[in-house]
């Protein structure tokens, strides 16, 4: 097989004078590399590069990550708000007061992304694209630059072709809250209108309100609303992701989560995951009420029930409650894709959610509504897999067989008869079950035959599960994009404090896995991935050399010349230096009770209760040299206070 060369390295970030100084918080103006020196391609992996960013709290690593999020935020701002048609989304909101680059390589070549306070423009090789206002073009540096204001879809296309996707994943609860953002001015792209404190919006609140089909370049994770994670739903997305990367993982015989294994996956029917979809009139009925709403709207010729199951060739005549639900869900998510993905903008006029009970009677408006169907059962992409996984259902759905609400994911992929050759992650989540039931996980231990349910494995487990199978998710999506959209190949993924809730062992092996499942799956070949992790944990910064570690204190660089290389270094010498603990390793509690100890035998004869409580202490230290010196220390002092006397 041909090697497929997809390298990408994000170099560093550039903060120019006059940046707005609330924006960079501690950071000095100046260069900050996540590079020194290049290793060898195949280090890490083939089309793979890791760097890290390393400091004590408030030292800088979240201020830095976040003017790179405000850049790509501008960047997506240029790009795609102002330009496609985003019917489901919030405004992408423009940040002006940045004032900086950031330097990467993708393929040998190098890139840089420029924020200029108003202006945003992208050097890529000989290629130079200017994105804002041309009449800002007459700044002499950006003359030569090809103006690229509003752009059609053929030159995003090309711009996209010479950027990369950010995936960012931060799961600290106190890790952007849309409120703490507030206070930033930002606008509206290409207007003197300012947002901040007294508006609705803001642009962190925005960018998880994009709703574009992976159009702007960026994405964080977990989902927040207003800065807060709804955890079930998290729970739920996770499960259905999970689910098929275990399977996938099962056919092949390999572990995706180290000591367990699949045991089943247990689904059950569930038509409120359909029902909730809906617009509100419909919250106020049962089960059975919303079925009979939607069997009687088929009835009637112009309904837009009736003509989207036309169009996809099902009736309600010969469905249970089971396959009506199926029909009710595949309406609900035609309807509402063209508000959500700027690919299928041109027919969000014609169709909308709060429609699904409505009728259409304008000719050519059916027609489009035939054309958009038509559209959608020929798109492969991410926007309509859970359409696919609902047409697979429905076209082997037989009501004599699905006597019960409860069944195996064996029994389903036997029953779908399912090409079990085809082993692609890809090809197993498209035929999972769709999302009218919900998932039961259930593991097992190695040494151990007790079933252990999802909801069972431990908050560090299940930290792990939720941020590797979104990972995986987000770059499968992305892959999917047809390279005739706004379509990218290289991705840069942010892992911040990623050690949240793991053991020492996670932290110890979470690299390690991390590669070998983008291995496993094959991302590398179709993707080049950077990969940044900010980190408190020296087991976790073991794995990666000095050059690829960026060091802050104080918001400035570190020169690293007197830094240690942490790469399979000693995990004290690690804490001592790389994390810039001066004042040891010992608890500060412990080290100021032994100082005590140590002070008042010094200064004066301690009375009865005070050589108890030496002596106690003494019995409780853990550390045999630290204990042994002590007591010497106090050995020597008593004798020095009786020649004394």
């Amino acid at each position: 097989m041909t090697y497929n060369y997809r390298k990408i390295r994000l170099l560093g970030l550039t903060i120019k004078e006059g940046c707005n100084p609330m924006l960079t918080k501690t950071l000095a103006t100046g260069y900050y590399p996540f590079y020194t020196d290049e290793l060898n391609d195949a280090f890490f992996l083939r089309n793979v590069s890791v760097t890290a960013i390393v400091g004590m709290n408030g030292a800088g690593k979240s201020s830095l990550l976040e003017l790179m999020f405000r850049m790509i935020n501008n960047f997506s701002a240029c790009l795609v708000g102002n330009t496609i048609r985003r019917y489901g989304a919030d405004e992408i909101y423009f940040i002006p007061g940045i004032k900086a680059t950031l330097d990467y390589e993708i393929r040998g070549m190098k890139g840089t992304l420029i924020c200029d306070d108003g202006i945003v423009a992208l050097v890529y090789g000989d290629k130079k694209f200017f994105l804002s206002d041309p009449d800002l073009t007459m700044i002499d540096e950006y003359r030569d630059f090809e103006v690229c204001y509003k752009p059609k879809t053929a030159k995003r296309s090309e711009i996209a072709s010479c950027f990369f996707y950010t995936i960012v994943m931060n799961y600290a609860l106190q890790a952007y809250n849309s409120q703490d953002y507030q206070d930033e001015k930002a606008e509206h792209y290409q207007t003197d209108h300012l947002v901040g404190a007294s508006s609705n919006g803001n642009w962190m609140n925005s960018m998880f309100h994009k709703n574009d089909g992976y159009a702007s370049p960026i994405v964080l994770n977990p989902y927040r609303d207003q800065g807060v994670i709804d955890m079930k739903t998290e729970t739920a997305l996770t499960k259905d992701r999970l689910a098929g990367i275990l399977v996938e993982a099962k056919r092949k015989n390999r572990e995706f989560i180290d000591g367990y294994q699949l045991l089943r996956i247990v689904y059950g029917f569930n038509p409120y995951r359909v029902m909730e979809k809906l617009p509100e009139r419909f919250h106020e009925k049962d089960v059975t009420q919303v079925e009979n709403s939607f069997r009687i709207l088929y009835g009637e010729e112009n309904s837009f029930v009736r003509l989207v199951l036309d169009a996809y060739g099902y009736s309600f005549a010969n469905s249970n409650y089971m396959s009506a639900y199926g029909c009710i869900y595949l309406i609900y998510k035609t309807l509402t894709i063209p508000s959500k993905y700027p690919s299928y903008a041109e027919y969000a006029s014609v169709v909308d959610i709060e429609k699904i009970d409505g009728f259409l009677k304008d000719e050519n408006e059916k027609k489009d509504l035939v054309h958009l169907i038509t559209e959608i059962k020929k798109d492969k992409s991410h926007i309509t897999t859970k359409i696919r996984q609902t047409i697979h259902f429905l076209d082997a759905f037989d009501q004599d067989i699905w006597a019960e609400n409860k069944f195996s994911y064996e029994f389903y992929e036997d029953w779908l008869r399912m090409d079990k050759k085809n082993t692609s992650l890809e090809a197993t989540m498209e035929l999972m079950p769709p999302p009218i039931f919900h998932s039961e996980i259930i593991m097992k231990r190695d040494k151990d035959e007790a079933e252990i349910p999802f909801y069972k494995l431990s908050s560090g487990e299940r930290q792990f599960l939720f941020l590797m199978s979104s990972v995986i998710y987000h770059v499968m999506n992305i892959k999917s994009v047809p390279t005739s959209r706004i379509a990218y190949r290289y991705v840069n993924i942010i892992l911040d404090e990623v050690e949240l809730c793991f053991h020492p062992e996670y932290q110890r092996t979470f690299l390690y896995k991390l590669l070998q499942s983008i291995q496993r799956l094959h991302l590398n070949t179709y993707c080049g991935f950077n990969i940044i992790i900010t980190t408190h944990s020296p087991f976790l910064l073991s794995d990666i050399p000095q050059s690829n570690v960026l060091y802050l204190e104080d918001g400035h660089v570190v020169d690293k010349s007197y830094m240690q290389n942490p790469f399979a270094a000693n995990v004290n010498d690690i804490l001592r230096q790389s994390f810039f603990l001066k004042n040891g390793f010992m608890g500060e509690f412990a080290k100021q009770k032994i100082l005590k100890v140590i002070d008042s035998y010094t200064k004066k004869e301690l009375d009865t209760n005070e050589f108890k409580e030496a002596v106690e202490l003494l019995t409780l230290i853990g550390e045999p040299l630290l204990k042994n010196k002590l007591s010497t220390f106090m050995e020597d002092k008593g004798d020095e206070k009786n020649t004394n006397r």
